[in-house]
């Protein structure tokens, strides 16, 4: 499902670590079922203080003393870290968060997209067009068309598929909110997150994405 996308390797081995979150979450019910998961998942590679490229891949984008203060990290600080990763400022944040229902049909879409299925995320739309104007339930609050950007987003979902610009273009003939409704960094552009992401240049897809951005004036 994923020949046709490009996925840093870092990524790439974070999702094998993590096989039940590379879908469209069809095993989660809420989000304290994803950050259970996750939590279930890496804890004992954790506990176990070896070097770790997957934890190191969490940690730098999440605690950014990482490494300054890996000797001293406690549990706690394991799970502010889990909780940053799903979008949150804090483990209080999403601890206030974490009974919300997981939205089977947006992470369908979410899924659809990195994937590259065009036909079938068109059809899905087409069947369900409120997706477009919903946000993520995780701390990020993203649209699904943010998540075209590889940024800001959960990192193991961080991937492009590389007809990107093409599922971008027929995304934007639908009827969707163009404002700012996502809370990435604070709440940012579609524009900002593409130009900003490491992904799509890495793809050489930044060029096309932005092309598509100005041809519907975004």
């Amino acid at each position: 499902m994923y020949g046709s996308c490009y996925i840093h390797n870092e990524c790439r081995m974070l999702r094998a670590a993590i096989p039940k979150l590379t879908g469209a979450y069809k095993d989660m019910e809420t989000v304290a079922d994803i950050f259970d998961y996750l939590r279930s998942s890496l804890i004992e590679e954790f506990k176990a203080k070896a070097d770790s490229i997957i934890l190191d891949l969490l940690f730098r984008n999440h605690y950014p003393n990482y490494f300054k203060e890996r000797p001293e990290i406690s549990i706690r600080h394991f799970d502010l870290v889990l909780a940053r990763s799903l979008g949150f400022q804090n483990f209080e944040e999403y601890k206030s968060s974490k009974d919300v229902p997981i939205s089977p049909n947006f992470e369908t879409a979410v899924h659809l997209l990195l994937t590259g299925s065009k036909s079938e995320l068109i059809t899905h739309l087409n069947t369900y067009p409120a997706l477009l104007f919903q946000n993520s339930v995780l701390g990020h609050r993203a649209r699904l068309i943010d998540y075209i950007s590889s940024n800001g987003v959960e990192i193991w979902r961080q991937i492009v598929p590389l007809n990107a610009a093409e599922i971008l273009n027929e995304i934007c003939k639908f009827d969707f909110d163009r404002y700012v409704t996502n809370n990435i960094y604070g709440g940012s552009t579609l524009r900002a997150l593409i130009e900003s992401s490491a992904h799509p240049k890495a793809a050489n897809i930044t060029g096309a994405l932005i092309e598509i951005l100005n041809k519907h004036k975004l």
